[in-house]
């Protein structure tokens, strides 16, 4: 049986050894070129102060959130936030069961450091959670609605 080689000679080999590493280069510089490609950003990740473990809040009533925003990069100060109510329960699998799709505040900016909200009629219990989303999403320690 007969194999067939193929003949190299020094600059096809070069050429051919050197041609992943030119797509590859080729690739990057497409991708970073791209209208669509992301944006750089700050990651910032405020500490929730108020809900905290001791805070007990009525349904239907006005309610603050605040973070802290002693740490705020240059890039975040104008970035607008999202505030979403959750509950964490470790029988049912753990994760925090967020309700995406009701967010308690929207809109406004995360340098303001807090935002007001009404308490929603939701049912009683005591592992409700704050995730305040901005470029960062973060999460409140547990407290209690009633």
């Amino acid at each position: 049986m007969a194999v067939f080689l193929p003949s190299w000679t020094g600059s096809s080999l070069a050429l051919a050894a050197s041609l992943p590493q030119q797509l590859n280069v080729e690739r990057r510089i497409n991708m970073f070129s791209n209208e669509n490609a992301l944006e750089r950003r700050n990651v910032w990740n405020p500490e929730i102060t108020q809900p905290n473990r001791r805070t007990l809040w009525n349904r239907n009533t006005t309610a603050t959130i605040s973070w802290n925003t002693s740490t705020i990069p240059k890039g975040a100060s104008e970035q607008k936030g999202k505030v979403v109510l959750g509950w964490l329960n470790p029988n049912l699998g753990g994760g925090e069961h967020l309700n995406i799709e009701h967010p308690l505040a929207h809109g406004f900016y995360l340098r303001e450091g807090h935002v007001q909200i009404i308490v929603p009629q939701v049912a009683p219990r005591d592992d409700y959670i704050i995730v305040l989303f901005g470029d960062s999403g973060n999460a409140s320690p547990n407290f209690s609605i009633v």
